[in-house]
Parts: C-alpha cells; sequence; structure tokens
C-alpha cells in the first residue's frame, strides 16, 4: 500500500507498506513466514519498521 498526502498541519506525507507471505503444508504440519516492512516520512519524522515472522503449526 503507497500514501501520499498533504495536510496542512504537517505537510506533505509519504509512506509504504509491504506484506509478503509465504506458506507450506506438509502433511499436519502448516509453516508460515511472512515479512512485513514500512516506511513513513514527513516534516517532523522519519520512521522505518520492518519484522519477521515464523509460524509453525501441527495438527492432530
Amino acid at each position: 500500500m503507497y500514501r501520499n498526502e498533504d495536510d496542512s498541519l504537517s505537510g506533505k506525507n509519504e509512506g509504504v507498506d509491504v506484506d509478503l507471505s509465504l506458506e507450506w503444508f506438509i502433511r499436519e504440519t502448516e509453516v508460515r513466514v511472512t515479512y512485513e516492512y514500512g516506511q513513513f516520512n514527513d516534516n517532523f519524522a522519519r520512521s522505518n519498521n520492518s519484522a519477521l515472522f515464523v509460524q509453525l503449526k501441527r495438527r492432530f
């Protein structure tokens, strides 16, 4: 998702959010890997963040 705004109080705001996810199903086991990235810029601050999630689920 991309965001580009011009606010009368804070000025120009720009940002992007990206989520990528991969899933594998092996019999009763599910493996999910998700990567999240975000970047936001305005006149007051710049913010960058990223996260990697690994989920392992087993069904009985």
